[in-house]
């Protein structure tokens, strides 16, 4: 899953900027936010012109990374993935409130 296809890409293209982060800072964002939050970032695809725009759903946006490994994602994916991460804080909200454990 590591793809490490905008390798060669300028530092300013990440969203996250997380290669900016120190040891510290890490050490203590994992403790309160989990072991990957530092580590997650969406590196813009560097060959996005003026004539991709608007953005198409399988236009590629970008490499996902998430602690070690990297997914090269489109419009619709990001999407999709916004919608099912959304979904699931909710559905873990709703049940604590409606009290529903295993």
């Amino acid at each position: 899953m590591n793809n490490n296809k905008y390798k060669n890409t300028p530092i300013k293209s990440f969203v996250n900027n997380s290669f900016a982060t120190t040891q510290k800072h890490d050490a203590k964002t994992q403790k309160y936010n989990g072991n990957n939050y530092s580590q997650i970032d969406l590196q813009i695809n560097p060959e996005l012109k003026p004539t991709d725009y608007p953005l198409k759903p399988f236009t590629e946006i970008g490499s996902l990374k998430i602690g070690n490994a990297e997914l090269i994602v489109t419009k619709s994916e990001i999407e999709r993935i916004i919608e099912t991460l959304q979904e699931a804080l909710h559905t873990v909200e709703k049940k604590y409130r409606l009290n529903i454990f295993n």
